[in-house]
């Protein structure tokens, strides 16, 4: 007899129905294997998760932290490493018979740098792809007058104690906080890095804003030098704040001229502070740092932009006192010499 090999043949239900008996009777392994491989999956998707997110959070904070300290560029600067080779000690004692003038290492710390309009202009004409915000801090003091209760009183955008000697609070009134502003004019850096309080973001040139930390506490010689009556611990609501105006004065109406070259500042505050040249200032708002790991770039106090300074400048660089200090040799307020470079 003969035997003919026929091809076999199942159809698709069948095999179907094949399949799901004999995965029924082996539901346990089948189970495992499943959960075994899901496993893996939900494993590595963590994994990618985790990393992504890990990367993210360092992106951020990389950001957050960098974004509160800028480059800055000041006149005089010092360098940490400058000399550090001269300080090495040698054992062996020189046999010449000559002297060798040689510079410290603490002069070697010390640079100026030449920031002129030229510089500056260089800055100005950096690509925006490369800067965000830039600011200017200028040395220039400012004639401000207040009504405090109804008298007219001089206060000052300074964190120094109100009793310390006029250099201190020169000195104190120079460093104060200059927010940047962007290469449009706003206010992103702002908006980006400090959250509102009370009040607004500043809109205008003259608008002023206090810095608080994340307890709303600020500087207590900020609020008494603007002529703010607090002890230390007081509280003083926001709207006693916001909206105070100040007036910056014009020289001419701020100085006058008492004998021969010496000009002094005025008594007569009143009429000074109605003269319709001078600039009005208001507190536009209190803001605080959105960070939770840096105080930021500005410290506790009042801060203005460098577009208010550059106003006042320009409402006074052809003022009287200003051309009777070009035309002297002589410091106009207290009658000591000065050379060409302070003049400039």
């Amino acid at each position: 007899a003969s035997f003919d090999l026929h091809r076999t043949k199942m159809s698709y239900f069948t095999a179907l129905k094949l399949s799901f008996t004999n995965i029924m009777t082996k539901k346990g392994r089948t189970f495992l294997t499943a959960f075994a491989s899901s496993i893996g999956i939900i494993g590595i998707a963590v994994v990618l998760a985790l990393s992504s997110g890990f990367q993210k959070q360092i992106d951020n904070t990389q950001a957050e932290t960098l974004a509160q300290f800028p480059i800055t560029i000041s006149t005089n600067a010092t360098s940490l490493t400058a000399g550090a080779a001269d300080n090495t000690k040698t054992s062996t004692f020189k046999t010449t018979s000559t002297v060798v003038a040689k510079q410290s290492a603490s002069d070697k710390a010390q640079h100026t740098n030449k920031l002129n309009q030229k510089y500056i202009d260089y800055v100005n004409g950096i690509s925006k792809k490369l800067t965000d915000n830039i600011g200017y801090t200028y040395g220039t003091g400012m004639n401000l007058l207040r009504d405090v209760n109804g008298t007219i009183k001089p206060v000052q955008f300074s964190t120094a104690k109100p009793s310390s000697n006029q250099t201190q609070r020169g000195l104190a009134s120079a460093s104060s906080s200059v927010y940047p502003v962007d290469r449009e004019g706003g206010t992103s850096y702002l908006k980006k890095n400090y959250e509102v309080v009370a009040g607004s973001y500043p809109k205008h040139d003259g608008d002023v804003i206090l810095i608080v930390d994340r307890d709303n506490s600020t500087n207590i010689n900020a609020l008494k030098n603007l002529g703010f009556d607090v002890k230390d611990g007081q509280k003083v609501k926001f709207n006693q704040i916001v909206g105070t105006k100040i007036k910056a004065i014009s020289n001419n109406a701020y100085y006058q001229n008492v004998a021969g070259n010496v000009y002094v500042p005025t008594k007569d505050y009143a009429n000074a502070y109605k003269q319709n040249d001078n600039r009005e200032l208001t507190v536009a708002g209190v803001l605080r740092t959105r960070s939770k790991t840096s105080d930021g770039l500005l410290s506790q106090g009042f801060a203005y932009s460098d577009r208010l300074t550059k106003d006042l400048v320009a409402l006074n660089k052809d003022s009287d006192v200003v051309k009777a200090q070009r035309a002297s040799d002589v410091n106009i307020f207290t009658n000591q010499s000065v050379d060409k470079a302070t003049k400039d």
